[in-house]
């Protein structure tokens, strides 16, 4: 059975239990597809639903380095930096600290499986 995170535009995406909002995907809640379908509905199109990327068998996934991620993820990070001081956004402010809880993340992993 695949789980689904919910995200909700510029908000992030909806913690366990529907208990507010987190641009950290390793905060997030997972929500079976009835539940994510029903939020979807409920909202017009205005929540999303992104798979969870269930276990891979090494055979069966796609792997990729974790570090080449982080490096497209540190340009990101200078280019919404320098976006946002010269937009002085709120919502910038927030997404970058979202690309920087990710940068962190793969920070500490070798190598991730991408859902296809």
């Amino acid at each position: 059975m695949t789980l689904y995170y919910l995200r909700k535009g510029n908000q992030g995406y909806y913690r366990p239990d529907s208990h507010g909002y987190t641009d950290d995907m390793l905060q997030a809640g997972l929500f079976s597809e009835w539940t994510a379908k029903g939020e979807v509905a409920a909202t017009h199109g205005e929540v999303t639903m992104i798979p969870e990327c269930p276990p891979a068998k090494p055979e069966e996934g796609s792997y990729i380095l974790a570090s080449t991620l982080a490096s497209a993820l540190e340009e990101e990070i200078i280019a919404a930096r320098r976006d946002s001081y010269e937009m002085g956004s709120k919502d910038e402010s927030a997404y970058i600290a979202g690309l920087e809880a990710n940068l962190s993340y793969l920070r500490r992993h070798k190598t991730l499986t991408i859902c296809s």
